[in-house]
């Protein structure tokens, strides 16, 4: 299967991409980098089978062209941490709010004709 995972940089995001690759699935990973690391797992620059788009969830376009390539979604990308909610919790709200609707929207126009799964 050709799978997305948003925030497949991250921690939870990146062990998920590496069993998703050894499993032998096409693993799209779509992170800003904002709190992810590229270099995690490492070997992924080496994989024909992962492809790394730097790019938010708040990017609808980027969002789109990555969804309509793929026939799952993993939606894990979020704007994290205590700092962030302190200094720019109107970030933090409207970022992870406006993120996830954009991956629902979006999974669900494609979801429509019946080819698009999403998991959380």
């Amino acid at each position: 299967m050709k799978l997305l995972v948003t925030g497949g940089a991250g921690f939870i995001g990146s062990h998920l991409v590496s069993a998703l690759l050894q499993q032998g699935h096409t693993v799209w990973t779509l992170d800003d980098l904002s709190a992810g690391r590229r270099e995690l797992p490492p070997g992924w620059e080496h994989n024909k089978n992962h492809i790394f788009i730097k790019g938010s969830i708040l990017d609808r376009d980027v969002l789109k062209l990555c969804i309509d390539q793929v026939d799952a979604v993993f939606h894990l990308a979020a704007i994290l941490g205590v700092k962030n909610t302190v200094e720019s919790p109107k970030k933090v709200i409207e970022g992870n709010l406006d993120g996830t609707r954009n991956v629902l929207e979006l999974a669900y126009e494609r979801g429509d004709q019946g080819r698009l799964r999403l998991d959380f």
